[in-house]
């Protein structure tokens, strides 16, 4: 029903493509992980192209027309800058850059869904939470919402 701008993270298939207006990807071996998928997709993607080494634009070989080059520093302090064209994070996550993006877009409400969460003896437990604190201190001021159920503790479960 609602009209949200939806920006999926990387390229897992949990959600309809038909509903997803921007896709994100900012690690290169995410990127050649993917490297099939990301050919394949018919949403546009936003990835910091003109940053990647010329071997891994050469084979991502994309029509400039279906992505964003959205450029993207990394920065050893554990702080973010966001600019309209370019992001600096401490950490090459999907998420970090996909705030950074909605914030740059003047996103005035983020949304959130399928952060559950990792406890920290987890393999897969990642910087994750502390993206959201620096984004939610730094940016947005309060609490992000969670369209789904979460161990983030600066994410707020609102079902609706």
């Amino acid at each position: 029903k609602e009209k949200y701008y939806v920006i999926a993270l990387n390229f897992f298939n949990s959600i309809n493509e038909d509903l997803i207006t921007l896709r994100v990807c900012c690690h290169p071996f995410r990127m050649i992980s993917d490297l099939n998928k990301l050919k394949k997709t018919e949403s546009k993607i936003a990835l910091p192209y003109s940053a990647l080494n010329k071997n891994l634009r050469k084979k991502i070989n994309l029509n400039k027309k279906s992505y964003l080059d959205y450029g993207l520093t990394l920065s050893n302090k554990k702080s973010i800058f966001i600019k309209k064209n370019f992001c600096v994070i401490p950490y090459p996550l999907a998420v970090a850059y996909a705030l950074s993006i909605a914030i740059s877009g003047k996103a005035k409400i983020i949304r959130m869904a399928g952060f559950d969460g990792y406890n920290k003896s987890d393999p897969d437990y990642d910087n994750t939470e502390e993206i959201f604190n620096i984004f939610v201190k730094k940016f947005i001021k309060r609490k992000i919402l969670s369209f789904t159920k979460t161990k983030f503790k600066s994410l707020e479960y609102k079902n609706k």
